[in-house]
């Protein structure tokens, strides 16, 4: 689902077509903000 919407905001032009730039935005969404929610640092995950 998330990569659906990024990728309908690149092909509408709201996002470049950045990959590193998307990589990221999902890594944060998807693994930064449950090490955040749980109070994990990185590594002990």
């Amino acid at each position: 689902l998330l990569c659906q919407i990024l990728g309908a905001d690149v092909e509408a032009g709201l996002l470049p077509a950045d990959m590193r730039l998307l990589e990221g935005i999902v890594k944060d969404i998807c693994f930064g903000n449950a090490v955040e929610f749980f109070g994990m640092p990185p590594g002990h995950v």
